[in-house]
């Protein structure tokens, strides 16, 4: 008799040791898929009231990198502005190059670079970009009427 009850207290513990596996199994491959659609970019942002939009300031004067990185957070939701100015100096972590300055991407690439770069630096996506050089900006001055300074 007692092999009897061992056998059948061996069979409840293999049962529930199974159990548990399959749990584990299952949120174990869960995780895995949502870390994996989060590596893709298919997580649903459509919901988020944040958006992110990137500022490069550059001067073909002074070469053809980017002189000022400004990304601006809006939120809709609380209908307020943010800036986060990302210093020309930042260095940036590629297998490819070592040591490389985020301003240098802009000059490589262009402004999809230095968006590519600025998303892989913050974990984020950015929407838009626009790019202003000191001539786009003079001609922006001239349009409003010129800045009026008083000096005594």
């Amino acid at each position: 008799m007692k092999k009897n009850r061992q056998g059948k207290i061996r069979v409840k513990k293999l049962i529930v040791f199974i159990l548990m596996a399959l749990a584990a199994a299952v949120i174990l491959i869960f995780g895995i898929g949502k870390g994996v659609s989060y590596l893709l970019g298919k997580v649903d942002t459509g919901n988020s009231p944040v958006s992110y939009y990137l500022f490069i300031g550059a001067d073909k004067e002074a070469g053809s990198e980017a002189d000022a990185i400004i990304l601006t957070v809006w939120n809709s939701r609380d209908k307020g502005v943010n800036f986060i100015s990302i210093p020309p100096n930042t260095k940036l972590a590629r297998q490819e190059k070592k040591n490389q300055l985020i301003r240098t991407t802009f000059s490589e690439g262009g402004a999809e670079e230095t968006k590519s770069a600025v998303e892989n630096l913050l974990h984020l996506r950015i929407e838009k970009y626009a790019v202003l050089d000191y001539s786009n900006f003079q001609n922006y001055v001239d349009k409003i009427g010129g800045v009026d300074l008083y000096v005594e």
